[in-house]
């Protein structure tokens, strides 16, 4: 993603780890996180639908950031949670 829009890439890197959503690897100071996730994910991603592994470790790298997403993801009324893998429960799919 980065190599097809390093400005897109740093909003969804943002997103992910539930920080300031700008479109530059730093952002700046007095920038605040008043973003809309779910708007910015439906209206500038086009995404229907929000992929999670809430596992701690993936392929070895330590995604525990993405905490901060997942708890926003579950605390907006307006992602729904359809889908739940019963063997693996730490996959979810949510709908935007």
């Amino acid at each position: 993603m980065y190599q097809y829009d390093p400005g897109l890439y740093w909003i969804w890197d943002h997103i992910i780890r539930g920080e300031t959503v700008c479109d530059v690897k730093e952002c700046d100071e007095g920038d605040r996180n008043d973003a809309d996730y779910y708007e910015i994910i439906k209206q500038l991603f086009h995404a229907k639908y929000v992929f999670i592994d809430e596992s701690k470790i993936i392929g070895g790298f330590d995604v525990e950031n993405n905490q901060k997403f997942i708890d926003i993801l579950n605390r907006d009324s307006r992602f729904k949670e359809v889908y739940k893998d019963a063997d693996y429960p730490f996959v979810k799919v949510y709908e935007v």
